[in-house]
C-alpha cells in the first residue's frame, strides 16, 4: 500500500478498535466497508489517443518488447488492456458481468476474435518496468477512431475508474483532433485530469517538434482554460512513462478520490460516539423526547417525499430541462455543419455518423450530469426544510445545531464524487451482499448520479443506423445527378434541414425519459439517507436509554470508555481534515 492508503487504513482501524472496546461496542459494518474499499483503490492510467498516435507501441517500448501487444489490431475488435505485474503470466478477459476467462499471452488472435464479448482486459506480466511504477497502472485504451459502441464502452467504463489519463498525440498530425478534445471534455467533467505526450517526435524536425508542442498547449488552454505541457518523446517508452510517471504524485490521486468519503465516515462515527455518550448521561425523559422529535423528523421528510415524488413526475419539472439540453445540441451540431458537410461529402456515412454520435454524447454527458446535480440540490434542499426541529433536539447531545446542515452536506459530497471508483467499489460491494440501514448511509446515493452516464452513451449511439442509411441514400443520389459543388451544398442542407431537426426530435423524448428516472430515483434514495440518518441516531439513543438502566458502575465504565472512543474519533477526524 501507498502511503496515503496505509495512514488511511491506520486512521479506520484505530476507530474500529474503538468501537469495538468493551462497554463503547458501536457498529463497525460502516467503517468495515469504507476500509476494504479503501484498501481495494487502484489508480488506473488510462493511455488514449487516435490510433496513429502510437498507443501500443510506446507501451510495447516500455516493456521492452514489439511482440506483447498487438499493434496491428483493427479498431472493431480493439479492447482496454489493463498491465499489471504478476510472476504468473496470462490475459483475463472481463465480460460486463463481471466473469473472467483466462487466456495465454499468445492468444491475443483468440480474444480478438470475440471482443464483443468482453469489456477490458487485465495483461499479467513478469515485467520490472511495469514493477516499478506500482502502484499506478497503465491501460492500452482503444483508439478513437474505434466503432462508436466499442469506444463508448471503454471510455464510460474508465471515466469512473481511471484515476489520470495520458493522451497521446502523433507529432505528425502537429495538432489535437476534435475527437480527442470531446473525450477530454468528458475526463475533465468526471473531475479527471490528464498528461500530454506528443509521440513519434523523432519523426520531425526540432523546429516542428516545438511548433506542434506550443500549438497543443496553445489549443488546450483556449480550448479547455487548463494549463498544460506537453511531453516529447520518440520510440522510448521507458523515457516517455518515466517522464510522466515523475510528474504523477500516487499519494495525490489516492486522496482525491478517497479523502472526501473518509472524511464524510469519519464524521458519522463521531456523531455516533457523541450520541451515544450524552445519551447515557442525560435522563429517561430527556431521550424520550429526543427520540420523539427524531420520530416526527422521520414522519415528515415521508410525507414530503410523497409531494416531491409527485412534483417531479409533473411535465414543467422536467420539461424545462429536456428543452435547455436539446436546445443546446441542435447549437452544437447547427455549429459543426460544416465539419459534417465536409466529412460527409469525403469520408463517406459511418465517418459522419460517428461525429454526430460524438457530439450528442459531449454535450448530453455535462449538460445531464448538471442538470440532475441540480435536481439532487434542490430536492436535499427541500427534505433539509422539514428537519429543522431536529437540530436544536440533537444540539443537546454533544451534536452542534448544524447538525442536519452537516448531513446534507455529507450527502452532496457523496453525489458529487459518486463518479470515483472507491465509490464504485462500495456500491458494487452492497449490490453483491445485501446490508442493514446503516450500511446504505454508504451505499445508497452512491450509485445515482453514474445511472446516466451509459444511457446517455446509449442515446450517442442509437440513431446511428438511420443517420447512415440516410447519408447513404443521399450520397448515392447527388453522386449520380449533381455536381460536386451542388452535392456538397446539398449534404449541407440535409444536415440542417433534416438530420439535426430529426436527431433532436429523436432525442427528446429519450433525454426526457433519463432525467424522469433521475429525479424519481433521487427522491427515493436522498429521502432514504436521511432516513437511514435519523433511524441510527434514534437507535443509538434508545440503546443507551436501555444500557443507563443498568447499575451506576457499569454506567460510569460505559462513559469513561465512550469518552476515551470520543478522543480517538476526533483526533481522526482533525487528522484527515488537516491532511493536503
Amino acid at each position: 500500500m501507498i502511503g496515503k492508503q496505509k495512514e488511511f487504513v491506520e486512521i479506520i482501524d484505530e476507530i474500529i478498535n474503538a468501537f469495538n472496546m468493551p462497554f463503547v461496542e458501536l457498529p463497525v459494518e460502516k467503517l468495515e466497508a469504507v476500509r476494504q474499499s479503501i484498501q481495494q483503490q487502484e489508480l488506473l492510467i488510462p493511455v488514449v489517443g487516435d490510433f496513429s498516435a502510437g498507443k501500443s507501441s510506446l507501451i510495447n517500448s516500455f516493456l521492452g518488447s514489439e511482440k506483447i501487444l498487438p499493434t496491428d489490431v483493427r479498431p472493431e475488435t480493439s479492447l482496454a488492456a489493463e498491465l499489471r505485474f504478476d510472476s504468473n503470466e496470462r490475459i483475463e478477459a472481463v465480460s460486463g458481468d463481471n466473469l473472467v476467462k483466462t487466456y495465454g499471452l499468445n492468444e491475443f488472435d483468440e480474444i480478438k476474435a470475440h471482443a464483443a464479448d468482453y469489456s477490458y482486459i487485465k495483461v499479467y506480466l513478469n515485467n520490472e518496468n511495469v514493477r516499478s511504477i506500482e502502484p499506478l497502472v497503465l491501460v492500452d485504451m482503444p483508439g478513437f477512431e474505434s466503432p462508436v459502441e466499442q469506444h463508448n464502452k471503454a471510455i464510460n467504463e474508465y471515466l469512473s475508474r481511471g484515476a489520470h489519463f495520458i493522451v497521446l498525440v502523433n507529432a505528425q498530425d502537429g495538432t489535437l483532433r476534435r475527437s480527442a478534445f470531446r473525450r477530454l471534455t468528458d475526463i475533465m467533467e468526471c473531475d479527471r485530469d490528464f498528461s500530454v505526450v506528443i509521440s513519434k517526435s523523432n519523426l520531425v524536425s526540432p523546429d516542428n517538434l516545438q511548433k506542434v508542442t506550443d500549438n497543443i498547449s496553445e489549443q488546450i488552454n483556449m480550448e479547455l482554460d487548463v494549463q498544460k505541457i506537453p511531453v516529447s518523446v520518440g520510440k522510448d517508452g521507458v523515457e516517455a512513462f518515466s517522464k510522466i510517471i515523475e510528474s504523477l504524485n500516487p499519494d495525490s490521486l489516492f486522496m482525491r478520490i478517497t479523502k472526501p468519503i473518509l472524511k464524510n465516515t469519519i464524521y458519522e462515527a463521531k456523531s455516533s460516539v457523541n450520541i451515544k455518550l450524552a445519551a447515557l448521561e442525560h435522563s429517561g425523559e430527556q431521550n424520550t423526547a429526543v427520540i420523539d422529535k427524531l420520530k416526527d423528523g422521520l414522519s415528515k421528510i415521508q410525507a414530503r417525499e410523497e409531494r416531491l415524488l409527485k412534483e417531479t413526475q409533473s411535465q414543467e419539472y422536467i420539461e424545462s430541462r429536456v428543452q435547455v439540453i436539446i436546445s443546446k445540441l441542435g447549437q452544437n451540431l447547427s455549429n459543426s455543419v460544416d465539419s459534417l458537410t465536409n466529412i460527409a461529402a469525403k469520408q463517406g456515412p459511418d465517418a459522419v455518423s460517428k461525429e454526430i454520435s460524438d457530439i450528442i454524447q459531449s454535450t448530453l454527458l455535462p449538460l445531464v450530469k448538471s442538470s440532475v446535480n441540480d435536481m439532487a440540490m434542490s430536492i436535499d434542499e427541500k427534505l433539509n426544510i422539514e428537519l429543522k426541529d431536529v437540530n436544536s433536539a440533537l444540539a443537546a447531545y454533544s451534536l452542534d445545531e448544524n447538525f442536519v446542515s452537516n448531513a446534507s452536506v455529507g450527502i452532496k459530497n457523496f453525489l458529487e464524487n459518486s463518479m470515483t471508483s472507491l465509490n464504485a467499489v462500495v456500491a458494487k460491494r452492497q449490490k453483491k451482499e445485501g446490508g442493514s440501514n446503516l450500511y446504505n448511509i454508504v451505499t445508497g446515493v452512491l450509485a445515482i448520479t453514474t445511472n446516466f452516464i451509459n444511457p446517455v452513451a446509449e442515446l450517442a449511439i442509437v440513431f446511428l443506423p438511420q443517420i447512415i442509411d440516410f447519408f447513404t441514400k443521399v450520397a448515392q443520389k447527388h453522386q449520380q445527378e449533381e455536381a460536386e459543388l451542388q452535392r456538397i451544398n446539398n449534404i449541407r442542407s440535409q444536415i440542417l434541414t433534416q438530420v439535426i431537426p430529426g436527431v433532436k426530435r429523436d432525442l427528446q423524448p429519450n433525454v426526457k425519459k433519463i432525467l424522469n428516472d433521475e429525479a424519481q430515483s433521487l427522491v427515493s434514495q436522498i429521502t432514504k439517507e436521511y432516513e437511514a440518518i435519523l433511524e441510527s441516531k434514534q437507535n443509538e439513543i434508545d440503546a443507551a436509554e436501555k444500557e443507563r438502566q443498568i447499575n451506576i458502575d457499569e454506567m460510569n465504565k460505559k462513559i469513561e470508555s465512550l469518552k476515551t472512543a470520543k478522543s480517538i474519533v476526533e483526533n481522526a477526524y482533525s487528522t484527515v481534515c488537516q491532511i493536503s
